[in-house]
């Protein structure tokens, strides 16, 4: 995961092809859904620190949840600091 919120963005890195990412806030809200397809099967996800309704996230901690196509998942925490 790289973090670039100079110009605004989270970029998920090494991912497999046709996963998703669901993105939590600290208290379980759902905030985005994200799916590697959308930006061409090319092993990465750019998530535009906004949420679902298009508002940037305020700061502070959230949840992501790499999930394949297969079904595993894998956690991760991050913290948007701005």
């Amino acid at each position: 995961m790289e973090n670039n919120l100079k110009d605004n963005k989270v970029k998920f890195i090494s991912l497999n092809p046709s996963c998703k990412i669901t993105i939590y806030d600290i208290i379980g809200n759902e905030i985005k859904i994200l799916n590697e397809n959308d930006f061409g099967n090319a092993g990465f996800i750019y998530w535009d620190v906004k949420d679902k309704n298009g508002n940037v996230v305020p700061r502070g901690v959230y949840m992501c949840v790499v999930e394949d196509d297969l079904g595993n998942r894998t956690r991760k925490k991050i913290s948007i600091i701005k």
